[in-house]
């Protein structure tokens, strides 16, 4: 079905471009729409909610799309989860994300560290040591919990009394020392983060290859 709105005579498509355009390809002559009266403020929320409930979207366009409907339509975060049916939360914490450092906005949305992961940084109080954690997130593909840890020595080490390492402002790196685990992708085992190796596949090619190792003898 595709969403229309009378406008000057003519018809507007509000939702359903996609389908509207692959009935054109097929060469279909006729197509299921539904016609409303619509404002252009109504229209304007009906094709960013369409938006949001694609599945492809990174939480930074997700985030776009609520900050837009709060700077062109002036709604609030409780009336954008009515109209979308997510929780407020969970919307509050995308349009924050827009604030968050460049490094960490564009980190999250390559889907290099996980929105999670970027909440925990950012609250490293000092930029030049939370740019390092980021590049090291990014290196080993570190979990929420691991972000928290690492950020928890970084305030240890500014505490009064805190010992300065050799190369001076007594900020420590991640501590790699004390063994630290990830979930293997394959047989959901504890892997120390030092011997985690990453590649990047699709959904299919996953699957196949659990296949296939399942196949293999022990």
């Amino acid at each position: 079905m595709v969403g229309k709105a009378r406008r000057e005579g003519r018809f507007l498509i509000i939702f359903g471009d996609r389908r509207f355009l692959a009935f054109k390809v097929l060469g279909l002559k006729k197509i299921k729409a539904m016609v409303v009266d619509a404002t252009s403020e109504e229209i304007a929320v009906d094709r960013a909610i369409e938006n949001i409930q694609r599945v492809d979207l990174t939480p930074v366009e997700e985030a776009l799309q609520y900050q837009g409907m709060v700077d062109k339509m002036g709604m609030r975060i409780d009336q954008i989860a009515r109209k979308v049916g997510k929780k407020e939360g969970a919307i509050k914490r995308r349009v924050d994300l827009l604030r968050y450092p460049k490094e960490f906005i564009e980190a999250v949305h390559k889907k290099q560290i996980s929105l999670t992961v970027a909440e925990e940084l950012v609250k490293c109080g000092d930029a030049g040591h939370r740019n390092y954690l980021l590049e090291m997130a990014v290196e080993h593909g570190i979990t929420a919990i691991i972000a928290r840890s690492w950020v928890q020595d970084w305030r240890k080490s500014r505490a009064p009394g805190a010992e300065v390492n050799s190369e001076g402002g007594g900020v420590p790196g991640p501590n790699f020392e004390k063994t630290q685990y990830m979930a293997c992708n394959l047989c959901n085992g504890p892997v120390p983060l030092e011997d985690i190796q990453s590649i990047l596949v699709c959904k299919g090619c996953l699957e196949r290859l659990e296949q296939m190792l399942s196949k293999t003898p022990a």
